[in-house]
């Protein structure tokens, strides 16, 4: 009987330390690992599609405030029109450097900084996508398949 009650709170425990999204893009897609943010070409527009709740992101990622549908207007100062040019921008930056996003929400615009991790910037096209991000800031992009 102890066994079984530990058990059950260690399975407990260990799918509470990752949080699971799934998400569907027939478009090409970027995901921007620190700030767990998926970024797609819409109407013209480079905007995040997705991203990961705050508390759910490194703990050194949770104060760049990224919403659902922000536009990505600049990366470091280079105006960003495709998908290509934000990961050529993106990577060009080295790791510990910082990250300055222009970003449009609403009538807002603004900018957010945050120093760049080691983790390559993924790129995807078309499909179904699973995203899991551990308490630890680790995550994974898998392509679904079906």
């Amino acid at each position: 009987m102890k066994h079984g009650i530990f058990l059950f709170f260690l399975m407990a425990s260990l799918l509470q330390a990752q949080k699971i999204q799934t998400f569907t893009s027939d478009k090409p897609s970027a995901f921007i690992n620190e700030i767990g943010g998926i970024a797609v070409k819409d109407n013209g527009r480079i905007v995040f599609n997705r991203v990961m709740p705050k508390e759910s992101r490194a703990k050194e990622y949770q104060f760049v405030g990224i919403q659902e549908g922000d536009e990505i207007l600049f990366l470091n100062g280079k105006r960003i029109n495709s998908i290509d040019e934000l990961k050529q921008f993106y990577t060009a930056i080295k790791k510990g450097d910082n990250v300055k996003l222009g970003i449009a929400r609403k009538e807002k615009k603004f900018f957010v900084e945050f120093k760049k991790g080691d983790a390559p910037l993924k790129e995807f096209t078309g499909g179904s996508f699973i995203l899991k991000r551990k308490t630890s800031g680790a995550d994974s992009v898998k392509k679904q398949n079906r």
